[in-house]
């Protein structure tokens, strides 16, 4: 019997569901570090449908997808054809923002871990030239002032003027979870198919960190205002002055602490790195207890692979017809080799 995909054929409850005008197709957009994960994590429990994180719309095979869905997108809205897009294929739209110097922060700590995102297909630049940066280094200032920063900063900009489009702000969703959530589902105009309550406390940090264990980096403090601990005046407002479109758009203000000084912004990025550094320790040394019964394989097939080259090197067609009998015993299409006359 054919394997049907449920991609493409959706089960009983979906069909009704789409009769009744209640397909759960959320879409969530959004720049980089503003909580995307989350929320697409907190939806997709509390509607019980998959959770796709494509990243940009090249990604998204439009035909298969699921009948039910919740995915995010980091894609630009002008010029893009995106929301017309999303509403043929019919996905809720609901765009994220999140304060422009926690992002900033939030990308600066993620590059340690993944250096290489390519958000946007590295449109203006890529993270490479802050890695390992502080934020109030030059390299940092540099981007975050630049066409780099101010395009990653540009996707939550666009999008939050589109009318028929939701808003979320991260802040909100941090403060409390559950009434936000609710609000959201309440937007989108489809009820939840698991309590929200519920799913809210197992969406945690410590929870997702569980949840995606080959992402654990992804999820970082979570702390809105955290930037206020690590750029002072001078440098908080240098980055604001080059954004001002995003700051009025998103109505959020620089407010940095005047009481924080160069050294102390300093003295606390450096207090994050030494508990990042020591996480990525304990890391380590689990994966090499988890090692240790194989170390003595190592020298053993390096020893074998050796003698069989040297073998090989001294018996070429020897070799050639040792290397024909494997193949042929899986194809028995390969001509044997001419071996050296006896």
């Amino acid at each position: 019997m054919a394997r049907t995909d449920p991609a493409v054929y959706p089960d009983r409850d979906s069909r009704q569901r789409q009769r009744d005008g209640k397909v759960a197709r959320v879409a969530i957009i959004g720049t980089p570090r503003s909580g995307n994960c989350w929320l697409m994590h907190l939806l997709s429990r509390v509607y019980d449908v998959p959770a796709l994180f494509p990243s940009v719309p090249a990604n998204v095979d439009w035909a298969r997808l699921p009948a039910e869905c919740v995915l995010v997108l980091h894609w630009r809205f002008v010029g893009t054809g995106l929301k017309t897009r999303l509403a043929e294929n019919g996905f809720r739209t609901i765009v994220l923002a999140r304060h422009p110097l926690d992002v900033l922060i939030s990308v600066l700590h993620h590059t340690l871990h993944y250096p290489k995102e390519d958000w946007l297909y590295n449109e203006s630049g890529t993270e490479e030239p802050i890695r390992g940066a502080s934020p109030c280094s030059t390299a940092f200032l540099d981007y975050a002032t630049g066409p780099r920063g101010a395009t990653l900063l540009s996707v939550s900009r666009e999008w939050w003027s589109s009318p028929a489009v939701g808003r979320a702000r991260y802040e909100e969703l941090v403060r409390d979870p559950h009434v936000e959530l609710m609000r959201l589902v309440t937007a989108i105009g489809i009820p939840c198919r698991r309590p929200v309550a519920e799913e809210v406390a197992g969406a945690d940090l410590a929870g997702l960190r569980q949840l995606h264990p080959e992402r654990k980096y992804h999820f970082w403090k979570g702390q809105p205002g955290l930037w206020r601990s690590l750029l002072p005046t001078r440098e908080a407002r240098l980055i604001a002055e080059a954004h001002p479109q995003v700051f009025a758009e998103l109505d959020y203000d620089c407010d940095p602490d005047p009481n924080l000084d160069l050294r102390q912004a300093d003295a606390n990025w450096l207090q994050f790195m030494r508990l990042s550094l020591a996480e990525m320790d304990t890391q380590r040394e689990g994966l090499r207890a988890r090692l240790a019964p194989f170390e003595d394989i190592g020298p053993l097939a390096l020893g074998v692979a050796r003698s069989l080259r040297g073998l090989s090197l001294r018996y070429p067609r020897l070799s050639a017809a040792f290397k024909w009998s494997i193949r042929a015993g899986v194809t028995h299409t390969v001509p044997a080799p001419e071996l050296e006359p006896t």
